[in-house]
């Protein structure tokens, strides 16, 4: 484990080669375990606390778009009831993901529906900042992230 962060019931973990863990409380889904709804998990016929509550750290589902560029985590943030981190893909900006509770949309997904599972803050695709370094404009990619 070289980062964790910790949100008001849950946590993240980020380990050397990239995984992202999570264990804690999942009630707004802030674990990115995928599941969309209470009755998914009642389908799936595993008991209703267990899929609330890990006590057992489990590994986080990448956005498909991010697997099939093999991207890396490089950086974890927990919020009160959200999680985020920074995926870096070879010759593309480092990208945001976010999940969780978005009630007040603070996923930056222009919604404030729950997140169950990592999902591309796509608002911040495509941003161009000047590169003092190489003198032209280029796309900008996330640097840092941070949970309140």
């Amino acid at each position: 484990i070289i980062k964790c962060a910790a949100g008001a019931n849950h946590s993240i973990l980020l380990t050397k080669d990239g995984t992202v863990l999570a264990f804690g409380a999942d009630d707004t889904m802030q674990l990115g375990q995928g599941r969309e709804t209470i009755n998914q998990w009642r389908k799936d016929k595993e008991p209703l606390t267990s899929a609330i509550f890990r006590t057992e750290p489990f590994k986080i589902i990448i956005p498909p778009s991010l697997a099939y560029d093999r991207a890396k985590c490089v950086a974890v943030a927990a919020g009160h009831d959200f999680s985020a981190a920074i995926y870096e893909v070879e010759d593309k900006p480092n990208c945001l993901v976010s999940w969780g509770n978005g009630w007040r949309k603070q996923l930056g997904h222009k919604t404030d529906m729950h997140m169950s599972a990592p999902r591309v803050v796509a608002t911040l695709q495509g941003k161009k900042e000047w590169s003092e370094k190489k003198q032209e404009v280029l796309e900008m990619g996330v640097k840092s992230v941070a949970c309140g």
